[in-house]
């Protein structure tokens, strides 16, 4: 999940780091703010060396009608085609890649007629290599040798 607020922060560059959240929406979430919840992951065998993990985040953004769409929508072309990659962490060479986004109706929310949410669903993919038995290497290797000559 951290990962995916990482993509988002660096997408939404203006949006200060306190309005993005994790698992918890507030009861009254700030202006312009993006929440992410883990929703579903299931994992299936790819191949005999290689596991599939498909995760599904619910990525919930507040603000104005004509801005929470567009913001919406900005995410919505940025993960078409299954092209873009999501860094796992900092350190490793692993990555998620986005297999589609998905957004439904803007909804009212409590307390207020200007601040309205939007609901959209990310798909990850992530595949990771499966564990395999180890075995003891062969430490040396004695050879014999016999030469059978024929007269």
């Amino acid at each position: 999940m951290q990962a995916v607020l990482a993509f988002l922060r660096t997408e939404f560059p203006d949006i200060p780091s306190a309005n993005f959240g994790l698992q918890e929406v507030p009861e009254q979430p700030a202006p312009d703010s993006f929440y992410v919840r883990f929703q579903n992951d299931n994992r299936t065998a790819g191949t005999s060396q290689t596991i599939v993990t498909q995760r599904e985040y619910q990525i919930i953004h507040f603000n104005a009608v004509p801005t929470v769409l567009a913001r919406m929508d900005t995410l919505s072309r940025k993960c078409l085609y299954g092209r873009t990659l999501i860094p796992i962490n900092e350190d490793a060479r692993r990555y998620a890649r986005v297999s589609s986004f998905s957004f439904g109706n803007v909804l009212d929310t409590e307390g207020s007629d200007t601040l309205k949410a939007v609901v959209g669903v990310l798909s990850l993919e992530v595949r990771e290599a499966r564990d395999a038995e180890t075995y003891e290497k062969i430490q040396q290797i004695f050879t014999r040798y016999t030469i059978n000559t024929v007269i």
